[in-house]
């Protein structure tokens, strides 16, 4: 069974496509692979980021409690 793929809606064979056209077509499914990691790797980062800042509000929480211990004595 042919491969078709799909551009601006309209359907072709990708197996009749010219060398240039299959060339065009891996690249971009390189691309789509290699976009797809990189926004598994944002949603990694941003939790981590929610973690650090959460851990950083924690920390800060504890010194102010230290500071306005201080600030009473």
């Amino acid at each position: 069974m042919a491969q078709m793929i799909k551009i601006d809606e309209v359907e072709y064979d990708a197996d009749k496509l010219s060398n240039e056209a299959k060339a065009q077509l891996m690249h971009l499914r390189v691309i789509e692979v290699e976009n797809a990691r990189l926004q598994a790797q944002m949603a990694i980062n941003q939790t981590a980021r929610v973690a650090y800042v959460n851990a950083l509000k924690a920390e800060l929480a504890k010194y102010n409690a230290q500071t306005a211990e201080t600030a009473k004595a």
